[in-house]
């Protein structure tokens, strides 16, 4: 299913309450900081109070980009990996002490398990906004049916045609004759 589909007029980001696509955002928001304290942690000098914020926050900030993108702008998709590529490989040159070095940080088994943890939560997520987008499909399609059904319900002119005729017996409405 192309992700277009889900955010077309009347898809799932359209008809969620914004308490609900708040709640979703907070969810990735999280989510993603996750990913800043372990790179924190493959820092070589881990533990720095203003890096422990800049990292939790753009990871944070990332998931949330990402998130945004597959359910309410899939088309900007390509262009958000772009950026992001950009912005880490273009970034690491100027940062100096706050760069990770990978092969460093898989030479040892914290390293090795700071990455897996890194490549879980990735896939983790993955697959949680491919839940959601199959269930939420479902769930709001029916709810669309149920709501269709209510209209329909109310709307119809479900009261049976009487028929007047005037010095007739047919047509007496139920009266008696």
């Amino acid at each position: 299913m192309p992700l277009t589909h889900l955010a077309g007029p009347g898809r799932i980001w359209g008809r969620m309450p914004w308490e609900a696509r708040l709640q979703f955002l907070q969810a990735v928001f999280f989510t993603g900081s996750s990913v800043g304290f372990l790179l924190d942690l493959a820092n070589p000098r881990p533990g720095r109070t203003d890096h422990v914020v800049f990292l939790v926050l753009m990871g944070g900030a990332i998931g949330v980009a990402y998130g945004f993108c597959f359910l309410r702008a899939p088309k900007l998709l390509p262009i958000l990996v772009c950026l992001h590529a950009v912005l880490a490989f273009g970034l690491t040159p100027h940062l100096g002490s706050l760069a990770v070095d990978w092969a460093q940080v898989a030479s040892n088994a914290a390293g090795v398990d700071v990455i897996g943890c890194l490549f879980a939560i990735l896939l983790g997520y993955v697959l949680f906004v491919r839940f959601v987008r199959k269930q939420g499909l479902r769930y709001f399609r029916v709810q669309t049916e149920i709501e269709l059904a209510e209209q329909i319900h109310r709307s119809a002119r479900l009261k049976p045609r009487i028929l007047w005729s005037v010095g007739s017996q047919r047509g007496n409405g139920g009266r008696p004759g």
